[in-house]
Formats: structure tokens, C-alpha cells, sequence
């Protein structure tokens, strides 16, 4: 687990600024938010359902059981959207 956390760790301490942009952008649709060779940053239909998951192209020996799942998951319930 110590692997994973921090390779977790750098992607979010390196999400570009602007990242989240398309949450706040009127009439945008769920996707990726942002994505580099072993995470992506996954915004979900339900609110703001924001999911990092393992990229099934990851080279990382610590990540390969993990592919294509979630690793962290943010639900942040919104009003008046």
C-alpha cells in the first residue's frame, strides 16, 4: 500500500490548475477531468461524484491488481446547480 498511496499522492499534488474547470463550466457533461500514464481524474453523472482510478495502461508493478478501479471518491452534494 505504501507504494500506492504515494504514487496517488504526486498525481494529485500535480493536478494542473484548472483541473476541475469543466465542473463549473454550464451545459458540460461528466468524463475525465484529467489523466496521466497511471490515473485518471473521473467525474461521475451523480452531482459532483469526482473518482480517481487506475489507468488500465499503468506500468506500475503496484498498480497493475488495481487497473481500471477506484481508488479514491470524493461525493459532494450540491444545491441549487
Amino acid at each position: 500500500m505504501g507504494k500506492l498511496l504515494k504514487l496517488l499522492r504526486n498525481f494529485v499534488d500535480d493536478l494542473p490548475d484548472g483541473a476541475f474547470d469543466k465542473l463549473f463550466t454550464p451545459g458540460a457533461q461528466p468524463g475525465t477531468l484529467y489523466r496521466d500514464r497511471d490515473f485518471r481524474l473521473d467525474w461521475q453523472r451523480l452531482h459532483f461524484n469526482v473518482q480517481v482510478q487506475v489507468n488500465k495502461e499503468t506500468g506500475e508493478k503496484a498498480l497493475k491488481k488495481l487497473k481500471g478501479r477506484s481508488v479514491t471518491e470524493t461525493l459532494s452534494p450540491v444545491d441549487n446547480l
